[in-house]
C-alpha cells in the first residue's frame, strides 16, 4: 500500500569492502476507501464485488486492482461480452469527509476511492451448429458432445474446448490422422454467431493382432486380461492409455511399452505390448528404538521412575507372480525387546 515509496542506494568502500546501503522512504499507506461500479446492467453489484475482490480498508496495491479488472472481464465473456471494457479509475477522499486533515485519517493513511467503469458491449449469442466432412459420424453424437449450443453465450474458450472435444472423440474412433477445425462467423452488429466444425476424418485404423513380448516369469494371459485393445475393434487413444494404466498398477513390471506397428494395410495395426518385469523377489528390513519412561522399584522398595530404551525391528519377503499370475505371497515379521516387570518388587 505505500504507492510513493522510494528506494535509492549508495555504494561505501572500507578496509577494501564494498558495503551497498540501501536507503527506503516508505511515505504513507494508501488504502481502500469505498468501491463502485457504474454502467453495468447485465450483472449485480453483489456479483461485481466478489468478482474485484477488492473491499475497503486495505492496502491498495495496484496488482491486485489489475486482477479483479481481469477477473471481471472474464466473466463477461463466459456471459458472451466479448469486448467489454472494464476502467477503475482512483479519486482521492474529499478532505472534508475523512476522520483526519486533508484527507488524512489520524493514523496517517491515505484513503483513495474506486470508482469501476464498465461498458457492457455487445452480447453474442450462438445462431447455428453446423458440421462438415464428417462422413463416418453422424452429426447427432458429435453434437452432444459440445457445450456450444444454439441460444447460448458465445465463449471462444469454449468453442476450443468443444473442438478438442470432437477430435479426441474421433482419436478414440480409430482416426488418427483426424483435423478438426472451428470456425465463428459473425453477424451483423456481433450479436450472433454462427459455429461451423470443419471435419477431415482420414482413414480409420483398426487392431489387427495383439502381441506381447517380455513375459519370462508370469504368463502371458495376464498381461492379455489387462488390455483393452481388441482385434477388429479401433484403435482407440483411450484404450492405449487405460491398458498402460493397468499395466502399470499390477507392480508386476518395470516398464511397459505400448508399439503399433503396420504391415501394408493402410487401416490396420498390429499392437504390441512390451513389458520388462520387476524382481520376483522382494525383501524389506528395518530397524528402530522405543524410549520410554517406566516405574520401577528402587534399592529402598519406593517406586522411580526409570528411562528404559527397547530396540525392535522387522524383516520382510515376498514373492510375486505366483505360477505366472497376479498372485503374490509376503511373510511379515517384527521383534520387540523391553525389560520384563519386576514382579518379585515389594
Amino acid at each position: 500500500g505505500y504507492r510513493e515509496a522510494r528506494v535509492t542506494h549508495r555504494r561505501s568502500v572500507e578496509l577494501g569492502e564494498l558495503s551497498v546501503v540501501f536507503s527506503v522512504e516508505r511515505g504513507r499507506v494508501h488504502r481502500v476507501g469505498t468501491v463502485r461500479f457504474d454502467g453495468h446492467q447485465a450483472v449485480s453489484d453483489v456479483e461485481l464485488a466478489a468478482l474485484f475482490g477488492l473491499a475497503p480498508g486495505l492496502p491498495l496495491v495496484m496488482s491486485d486492482i489489475e486482477q479483479g479488472v481481469a477477473a471481471v472481464r472474464t466473466f463477461y465473456a463466459r456471459l458472451g461480452y466479448s469486448d467489454t471494457q472494464v476502467v477503475p479509475v482512483l479519486s482521492e477522499v474529499d478532505p472534508s469527509l475523512a476522520d483526519g486533515p486533508d484527507g488524512v485519517d489520524p493514523d496517517g493513511d491515505i484513503h483513495l476511492d474506486c470508482a469501476v467503469q464498465i461498458i457492457e458491449g455487445t452480447r453474442t449469442t450462438v445462431g447455428t451448429v453446423t458440421f462438415s466432412g464428417n462422413d463416418a459420424l453422424a452429426a447427432g453424437p458429435l453434437g452432444a458432445l459440445l457445450e456450444t449450443m444454439p441460444g447460448v453465450p458465445y465463449y471462444a474458450p469454449r468453442l476450443e474446448a468443444d473442438r478438442r472435444r470432437i477430435r479426441a472423440h474421433y482419436l478414440n474412433e480409430g482416426y488418427e490422422t483426424v483435423r478438426v477445425e472451428a470456425r465463428a462467423r459473425f453477424g451483423d452488429g456481433d450479436a450472433n454467431v454462427d459455429v461451423a466444425f470443419e471435419v477431415a476424418e482420414g482413414v480409420q485404423v483398426f487392431v489387427d493382432h495383439v502381441l506381447d513380448v517380455g513375459t519370462r516369469q508370469i504368463a502371458p494371459a495376464t498381461v492379455r486380461s489387462e488390455v483393452t485393445l481388441r482385434p477388429g475393434e479401433p484403435l482407440g487413444v483411450d484404450d492405449e492409455i487405460e491398458t498402460r494404466r493397468r499395466l502399470n498398477g499390477l507392480g508386476l513390471f518395470r516398464r511397459v511399452d505400448i508399439v503399433t506397428l503396420s504391415h501394408g494395410s493402410g487401416d490396420r495395426r498390429d499392437v504390441v505390448v512390451v513389458v520388462e518385469e520387476a524382481p520376483a523377489t522382494s525383501v524389506g528390513y528395518g530397524g528402530g528404538v522405543e524410549v520410554t519412561q517406566r516405574l520401577r522399584a528402587s534399592e529402598g522398595g519406593a517406586a522411580a521412575e526409570r528411562l528404559e530404551l527397547a530396540p525392535r525391528g522387522f524383516f520382510e519377503i515376498g514373492r510375486r507372480n505366483l505360477w505366472g499370475k497376479n498372485r503374490s505371497v509376503d511373510l511379515f515379521t517384527r521383534v520387540s525387546v523391553r525389560r520384563k516387570n519386576d514382579l518379585d518388587a515389594p
